[in-house]
């Protein structure tokens, strides 16, 4: 099980496109991101590259979610819903397709929370490898 993370940097927010395949299907959910920073904790994306990804518990949220492990220089970098860049501190927020929500000039995700239930399904809950591009 695998899934690949097309991106699109902007100064505000990194758009992306995850491609997820499983069991012979195929899946695609829309991310947004923070820009790209340098991998700075708290203000970046995370690096290109090929990551693992579990389902496991987050002392953060109190629930279990996707979490990205062996990211260079950096932890906590978790699946979570949230529909604007600003809501995230390194993570990848799935949703459904990409608007101007509040208004302000950037692109922002629509239906982040069914779109995380959809990956979550999709992967049954089972962790898979993820190559950002």
């Amino acid at each position: 099980m695998k899934a690949t993370l097309i991106r699109v940097y902007g100064s505000r927010v990194t758009r992306g496109t995850l491609h997820c395949v499983a069991k012979g299907k195929k899946m695609q959910i829309k991310t947004i991101e923070l820009p790209w920073a340098n991998n700075e904790k708290g203000a970046s994306c995370i690096p290109v590259g090929i990551y693992e990804v579990v389902y496991a518990y987050s002392p953060r949220l109190k629930k279990k979610t996707y979490r990205v492990v062996d990211v260079p220089s950096r932890d906590g970098i978790l699946f979570h819903p949230a529909n604007f860049a600003k809501q995230l501190k390194g993570c990848i927020a799935p949703c459904k397709a990409f608007a101007d929500l509040d208004n302000d000039g950037v692109i922002d995700g629509t239906n982040s929370r069914l779109a995380v239930e959809e990956l979550e399904n999709f992967f049954d809950k089972n962790g898979f490898t993820l190559e950002i591009k």
